[in-house]
């Protein structure tokens, strides 16, 4: 777990996750080179300040860092839009919608560039 800080305060939290390896098996069966990412950004008044945008390039890199890792996933809330419209134009493609628990969330997915290179 990632905790984001800005100015001494902590803003939020990213949580990065080898799915094949999870423990509770959340994400079901899934392949070996994945990598599952979870960010939180706690009051509402660090929204829109890019901060998001910044903790998900950096988790992101860390995702990507190991060559064996292929691609990143994502399950926001389904009917959280303003998470959708966040991920979509940072290359993430929209998989399938899932139910996690009672949570109906939008899988997203993010292969690793053919060149290699990251975010």
């Amino acid at each position: 777990m990632l905790i984001a800080v800005v100015c001494g305060k902590p803003i939020g939290i990213v949580q990065i996750i080898d799915p094949l390896l999870e423990d509770s098996h959340y994400w079901g069966d899934v392949e070996p080179g994945l990598r599952a990412i979870d960010i939180w950004i706690g009051e509402a008044d660090q929204l829109n300040k890019s901060y998001d945008t910044q903790m998900m390039q950096l988790a992101l890199a860390r995702c990507f860092a190991p060559p064996g890792v292929t691609a990143v996933l994502i399950d926001p809330l389904g009917n959280n839009t303003r998470a959708h419209r966040f991920y979509e134009p940072m290359e993430f493609t929209f998989l399938r919608e899932q139910v996690f628990g009672k949570d109906r969330c939008r899988v997203y997915g993010m292969e690793r560039r053919v060149d290699g290179s990251t975010r």
